[in-house]
Formats: structure tokens, sequence, C-alpha cells
């Protein structure tokens, strides 16, 4: 198959080949392209990735079609009236909605495949790493003292391990990416086969690109007069809470159960019923956070009842912060500060969580067990539980380190 080298234009003809449910042999839907956008993937939104989440991947160039798409199409080509392909079937909106299908555009696979082509992995796509607001309120611009003829989006936070870390800060002005002026409402030209051209969301020119590849962007900082040119190249961001796929891991300790606060694990606890509540603090000061080195935001998931941990509050997730007043930052760090705590045979163990999540300066709240008590009542809270062994895999290693506790 031959593959087209731009974007659709609105209206024209696109075929879509599955095997959605229904039938067994193939599936052939037809219909038009409705409207080219840019938006957060449905894998993401499928996974407990919100908009509004320091962790969301950013928005990527999307054909809505209305030509069918159902469960079993996804993976599929789109074809258009020459029979090139335009894109892969990606999903189809339900509900109330009718005729709203998606489709990737080939630019978009071909990124990827390229990748993998040359590395043996897919190492995800460059992101932003901004948060910003839109500027259409003409007081804001005024009292910003923008020039006249400039538009753009305010910067509202920056990712320490972003692309525009060292060039932008919080409160700049976004003027235009590789030389396509930003809108006030944040949003670029875009040119479509045949001369069409729609406004979409700016993030996509950044979202779109190879890894590697540079982008030029304009930077105006208020009160501060000309703006700056920078050339940067996005990457992938690592985020401060997981999104998919995650291995569990977990440390149990005196009975209290330990583990990073992911995506999944966020989706989990709304999908069903739980004993252990999720307070919404905790869940926005771990999903409104850039990753700004190698940490983790890990929680105190639940308590395994013993007499060790007798009064430690259990009903609700907590992130933990320190051990001992130390402040850890990974399970690797809490397993080797929680074990060592034992080893040198101190009276306590200090557990410190912040009463509102991940507020500087909050009140911390501890809970303490008997160090001398942990060991032996972890053993019989692991037989009473059915559970092998206190650590996961990843963490072997540092655990066996005090076997001979």
């Amino acid at each position: 198959m031959k593959i087209a080298e731009k974007l659709p234009q609105l209206f024209s003809e696109v075929e879509v080949i599955g095997y959605p449910r229904g039938g067994t042999s193939v599936c052939v839907t037809k219909g038009v392209v409705s409207r080219v956008d840019a938006q957060m993937y449905a894998h993401a939104s499928a996974k407990g990735i919100e908009g509004w989440c320091y962790n969301n991947p950013g928005k990527l160039l999307i054909v809505q079609v209305d030509a069918a798409i159902n469960a079993g199409n996804s993976g599929g080509p789109a074809l258009d009236s020459q029979g090139k392909v335009v894109g892969v079937a990606s999903s189809g909106m339900g509900g109330s909605a009718q005729n709203i299908g998606y489709i990737i555009p080939c630019s978009l696979v071909l990124n990827m495949f390229d990748e993998f082509t040359r590395t043996g992995a897919w190492g995800g796509i460059p992101e932003p790493g901004i948060k910003f607001r839109t500027l259409e309120c003409e007081a804001l611009r005024n009292y910003l003292k923008m020039p006249e003829d400039a538009t753009g989006v305010q910067l509202l936070s920056v990712a320490p391990q972003g692309a525009l870390a060292s060039h932008a800060e919080q409160g700049d002005v976004l003027l235009s990416i590789d030389g396509e002026n930003i809108s006030n409402e944040g949003t670029v030209l875009l040119k479509l086969a045949c001369g069409q051209e729609v406004q979409v969301p700016f993030e996509h020119i950044i979202t779109g690109k190879r890894q590697g590849e540079t982008t030029s962007v304009a930077i105006w900082r208020p009160q501060e007069g000309p703006k700056s040119e920078v050339s940067v190249s996005f990457r992938p961001i690592d985020p401060l809470v997981q999104r998919f796929d995650v291995p569990q891991t977990f440390f149990v300790f005196g009975g209290l159960v330990f583990t990073p606060f992911t995506t999944p694990l966020m989706q989990e606890y709304f999908a069903k019923d739980s004993a252990v509540s999720l307070p919404s603090a905790v869940m926005e000061k771990a999903m409104l956070a850039w990753r700004e080195q190698q940490e983790e935001v890990i929680v105190l998931l639940r308590v395994l009842k013993h007499k060790v941990n007798e009064g430690v509050r259990s009903s609700s997730m907590r992130i933990l912060e320190s051990v001992n007043g130390e402040k850890v930052g990974t399970m690797q760090e809490l397993v080797r500060a929680a074990m060592s705590s034992v080893q040198s045979k101190k009276e306590f163990v200090c557990f410190g969580f912040l009463k509102y999540g991940r507020e500087p300066g909050g009140i911390e709240i501890v809970e303490v067990l008997k160090s001398g008590e942990i060991l032996e009542a972890n053993e019989e809270i692991l037989d009473e539980h059915a559970v092998p062994t206190a650590v996961s895999s990843d963490l072997s290693a540092i655990y066996e380190e005090f076997e001979d506790l």
C-alpha cells in the first residue's frame, strides 16, 4: 500500500478496514473526513490520564471521520479515494455521539516505525512539558504589556526535566513555534491537502516530531522587552506518576504496605469499592507536580493488622515523605532507610506523612513502630496473609543486603 504524503482534506472520502465485532470476515466502512484536530488520544484517557494532569503526554494530531469505527477496528488502515493510507483506525466515540470515529495520521505512525527501526524500541512522543493558559482576555494582555501585534499563551508551569526548563519560566509568553504564530486561543494554522487550512492546538507541532528534531520557539518575558528565539529538542519526559504497564512494586514492613502511586493504581481505586479511600488532596498533589529528579510518589497503601502496628491509621492512602526524619524519594531509598533503622538498633522507626499531600511546610504526621519487634512481626504477617516475600523482585537485591538481621 502507498502512504499519503499529506493530511486528507476535509470532506474527502475515506474507507476504514478491519475486523470489528459482528462478524468474522473483513469489514469495510466508508465516510468522509469531518475534522482535523489535536487531542489527547483515547488510550491515555481510558487509562486514567486527564488533561489537567502533569503526567499528560500532550495533544497529538488526529483525524475525525464519520465512517463507523467499532471495537476490533483499531489498528486497521484508513484509505483515501486513491487507495493510499491516510492513517490507522484508533477509536470511536460512544454514548450519545453518532458517527464520530478517529484515525491516527500516517506521519505519527511513521515516526514510531522510524524510531523502532533505528533503536529497536519506542521511547514515546516528544512532550511539551508545560502548562499554560490562553490569552483571549484583552485586559490581561494589556496588563502584561504585550506588543499590540503579539499573540500567544502564558506559561503557568515548566517541567524541570523538559526541553524549555533552561529557557522559559512561569509567566513567560510563547509567541510562536517553528515560525507559526500561536493564537491567543493556543492554536496554530495547519495546512491540509488542496490548500485547506484549519486552526489546531499548537502542541501538535511538538508531539508530531521525531525525537532529536529541533524546534524553534519564540518566547517573550513580560516587562523585559524583545522576544527571544530558542532552538530545543523536545523528548519524552519521565512522569512523576507512572502512566501505563507499570510492574508491581511493594514493600511490607511491620505490616505497612508501601507502593509507588501510579495511574493504574488510581484508576483501580476509582473503578471499584475499596476499604482504603483515596483522598482528593493526595491525588491532586501526586498528579499536579513535575518530576524533578529520580523520585516517586510513595504511598502507604494499606495496613495488615498486627499488634506491632496497632493504632496506625489505615482508612485512607497517604503519601510518605520521610523515615526517621530523612526524606525518601524512591522505593529503593525507603527499603534501605527502614532496614538500616533496624540494623542500627534504633529504638523506633518513624514514618512521616504530610497532612496535605506533598505541600511544602505542611504538618508532618508521624507513625511509629518499635524497631526491635518489626522483623519478627513481619514474618508472622506475611505467613498469615500468604504473602511469599516482603518486597517485590525489583527491590529484592537491596532487601537481601540485610538478610543477616
